[in-house]
């Protein structure tokens, strides 16, 4: 089980403009749409984390 969630962290990860923005466009229920936005706001966050960690910088 905890690989496949880990499988779909990183591919929510990798594939997030994609994903989401086909889901902001599709959601009519507007409590939806805020829940694929802050899943889209947090696989971003996560994607910069990482980012900063792999060149070293420190914040």
């Amino acid at each position: 089980m905890n690989q496949k969630l880990d499988e779909l962290y990183g591919y929510i990860q990798v594939s997030a403009p994609e994903v989401f923005h086909e889901l902001f466009r599709a959601e009519e229920n507007p409590e939806k749409r805020e829940f694929y936005l802050a899943l889209f706001n947090y696989s971003l966050q996560s994607r910069q984390r990482r980012i900063i960690a792999e060149e070293k910088f420190v914040i």
